[in-house]
This record gives C-alpha cells, structure tokens and sequence, in this order.
C-alpha cells in the first residue's frame, strides 16, 4: 500500500504536465509520432523523408495508431483527443518509469525528490517523442536488470528499446553479455524464449510545406527546398503556386513574421488572422567562448555564434503569422496595422471552416 502512495503522487505530477504544458518542444513529437501515426489509421497524412527512406522504426507510431483505431471506432477521433491521449499515454509510461526508478534505488526519499523536482523531465515526460519513450523504457528495463540474482524481466523492454533505435545496443549488448555469463539457466533457452519480439489537422486536406531533405542522391551542388525558396521567395511563389483564380491560392498561410515583408504583394489577397510569439531572445554572453573552447578540444574550426544567430532569425524571427485567403467580395488590401490591432478578434483557427479543394499543382 505504502509503494500505492508512491506512484500515485508521481502519476498526479505527469498527468499534470499533460494539461500544463501547451507549447511545443521539436517537430520530431509530431513528424515522427503522431503524423506517421495518423497515416496508418486514417490512411492520409505526411511521411518525412525518413520514413520514405525506411530508417525509422515504426514501434512507437504503432502503439499510438493502436491508441487511433479505438477512437475512430468510438467516432471519438477529435483532433483535440487526437494529440491529448497520446500525451496521456506517454504520461503513464513515464510515471511508471519514475516509479520502477525509485524501486531500482532502494525506495531512497531522494530519488523521489530526484524524480518530481526537475523541470525539464516534467517539460518532456509527456510529449510524444521515441526519446521520451526510449528514456522511460531503458529505466524500466535497468530496474529489472540482475546486477545481483536472477531476473530476465529487463529483456522486453530492453528489446523494444533495440528495435526503437538500433543504437541503443551500445548499452544493451554488454549488459546481456554480462547476463548470460553470469546466469545459471541455459544460453540457448534464454535467447529464443526471451529475444522473440513480434505527429495537428485531423482534416483530409492538401497542404504544402518547405522540407529540407538530405542530399539523398547525392547531387552536386545539392540545396534542399527551403533553402532555394529564401534564396527567392517571390519567384519560389510564382514557380510553385497559382494566382489565378483568387480561389486558386491556398486558403491559409503560415509563416514565420520575417517573411511578410518579402512576399507582401503576394499576400494582398490575405488577411492576418493570427500572430504566436514562438521565441525568446537568445543572449550569446559567453556562449561564444564555451563553443570556442569546445571547438578547439575537438580540433574543428570554431563557429560564429552571431553569424549563425542572425542566419536563423533572418528566417524565423520571433513570431509565427498565420493568414487567411480573402474571400470573395472583400478588398484585396488591407491596413497592416489595423490587421494586428484586431488579430485577436478573430475566431480561432480550429473553428474555421477548411476548404477542402486542391489548392497545389
């Protein structure tokens, strides 16, 4: 009763970090999750170049197409249940994995303090990352390792993490090496019984982004999408994108707010709908010496911080807009200022309508 009391205040403080925690973190929570997740149930969605290429282990976007089936079975499948109960799911392996940890240490009052008090475990325990789920697998499985005695109950989740990413039998393999000298049962009985193991618009809509691929064909000379479009954007719209008819454009736009500027006459059939601040500013007080530092113990030529600093927000800023096609009837110009002035007098974007019309050639 008394380990009862224990888990449950860890579950109370991961479930919370569902509800909490609203902002996001890396594109890979959805990308490599959810999306590849949502193409497998819904059959529609977008695949990133790693999963066209096959180097991604599906094991985590199963487990939530699993999570997708039920819902779309129920009729529950929301967009908003769509992302929550992912979140929730990941929650309760994380709080498990909290709970396997304080039982590894001894059941010691500071591993629990160890486990509630950081920020950052309590930022990402919920979100759905293979990380995430990587790092609560490898402590249930180092939870049940056989440091002393007799135990194969680590083999599962250890396996699952193998599959998850190849890589992590960097750990794994010595430790099962020094499990199997040390075990008493059968070499050959122990691996064949044991080692056998079997990314938010939920809108069918069309939709175009940037992506920056790797030069997988190995081409001369190679610049991925993104950077030919800010090499040009103008022309990049006017290659890739109708004008004519107005009803031709897409429908929304999302940008970062550097962007605006370069492309206003393109967006004179738009009117903003939506500004997110997405950024802090990035102080580069002696950051620039600790890469310097590191730069010359591995022997590489140092960076600019400052160069590379101003690269990135030339292109992200610190806002992200989001625009709306002006319908028909509507002027076609707008007061930038009275645009931002009544941004937050609009609806919000998830009660718009969504022309689902083929708006890319």
């Amino acid at each position: 009763m008394r380990l009862l009391y224990v888990f449950l205040p860890i579950l109370a403080v991961r479930l919370a970090s569902v509800f909490v925690v609203q902002t996001y973190y890396v594109p890979d929570e959805y990308w490599q999750s959810l999306e590849v997740a949502h193409k497998l149930t819904f059959g529609y969605g977008y695949l990133t170049w790693e999963w066209v290429q096959g180097i991604r282990s599906y094991v985590y976007p199963l487990l939530i197409a699993g999570l997708y089936k039920i819902l779309a079975l129920l009729q529950l499948d929301s967009a908003h249940l769509l992302v929550l109960l992912p979140r929730i799911l990941q929650a309760l392996l994380s709080a498990y994995s909290d709970y396997r940890f304080f039982v590894w240490t001894g059941k010691r009052k500071w591993a629990l303090f160890l486990i509630l008090v950081p920020w950052f475990w309590f930022y990402t325990g919920s979100r759905t990352l293979a990380n995430t789920l990587e790092a609560s697998l490898t402590t249930i499985a180092l939870s049940y390792f056989p440091w002393y005695g007799e135990s194969t109950g680590y083999l599962w989740p250890a396996a699952i993490c193998c599959f998850l990413r190849p890589t992590v039998a960097v750990i794994w393999l010595p430790l099962s090496l020094y499990h199997l000298r040390k075990s008493r049962q059968n070499v050959l009985e122990l691996i064949l019984k044991r080692f056998v193991l079997i990314g938010h618009i939920h809108q069918n809509v069309t939709m175009r982004f940037l992506t920056c691929e790797p030069n997988l064909e190995k081409k001369e000379q190679y610049k991925d999408e993104a950077d030919r479009f800010f090499e040009d954007p103008v022309h990049w719209i006017n290659s890739h994108i109708p004008v004519h008819p107005l009803t031709a454009l897409p429908t929304h736009v999302v940008m970062f707010d550097p962007l605006a500027e370069n492309i206003s006459v393109f967006l004179r059939n738009y009117r903003l709908l939506h500004r997110i601040e997405h950024a802090e500013v990035i102080r580069l007080e002696g950051s620039q010496a600790l890469v310097d530092e590191w730069s010359q113990a591995l022997g590489a030529q140092s960076p600019n911080l400052a160069s590379l600093l101003q690269h990135r927000q030339s292109r992200t800023g610190r806002s992200i807009l989001v625009y709306q096609r002006l319908k028909k009837g509507e002027e076609n110009a707008f007061n930038q200022k009275d645009q931002e002035q009544d941004v937050h007098d609009h609806p919000p974007l998830e009660d718009l309508p969504l022309a689902n019309e083929n708006l890319f050639n």
